[in-house]
């Protein structure tokens, strides 16, 4: 089926674009060959060329606006009794809801990129200032990619990166060395 509208669409961006170069030429022919085709236009060349111009538009926009759905806004799978699609924003609120795993994480922002045979996954965050900054995205990292396995069943996560965008307050000092340099 969706190959089928793929082709229908085609056509239609062909059409169109041809159409309006057609239009463009016709409000530039000569009236002596074009006696009877101008005779039903008649005093239409201006608009001609405008109708040219906007089907030449039309069919760019359908262009682009099909490349920019196709770049990744959902994830298909097709499997053995049909296919399953997932939008991309549902993902990412799934791996957002991770954040509640991990008390040093202040905020969470995972960007999901789809592409034909993989997912790629960027998380941004704002953590709280510690020594196991480290460890903690370590632990992110797989737990995000182990979730998008358990939980969605998408085998193929190419990558997960994790980016500490901001560190936020002051490491609290660890009760132990307080108590051993003061001698208790």
């Amino acid at each position: 089926m969706r190959i089928l509208r793929d082709i229908a669409g085609a056509i239609a961006v062909v059409g169109l674009f041809a159409a309006g170069i057609i239009l463009i030429a016709a409000s530039w022919w000569n009236a002596d060959d074009w006696k009877y085709y101008i005779k039903l236009i008649g005093e239409a060349r201006p608009m001609l060329a405008i109708s040219g111009i906007a089907y030449i538009i039309l069919a760019i926009l359908i262009v682009v606006v099909r490349f920019y759905r196709s770049r990744g806004n959902y994830l298909t799978f097709d499997r053995e009794g049909g296919r399953v699609t997932i939008a991309t924003k549902v993902i990412e609120d799934y791996i957002a809801k991770l954040m509640v795993e991990f008390p040093a994480v202040i905020k969470m922002m995972p960007k999901v990129t789809a592409s034909r045979d993989s997912v790629d996954v960027a998380v941004d965050v704002r953590i709280k200032a510690g020594p196991q900054i480290r460890e903690i995205c370590e632990i992110l990292q797989q737990r995000v990619r182990d979730s998008m396995f358990s939980g969605l069943g998408i085998t193929q996560t190419r990558y997960v990166e994790i980016n500490v965008r901001k560190i936020v307050g002051q490491a609290e000092p660890d009760m132990k060395s307080i108590s051993d340099k003061e001698g208790l």
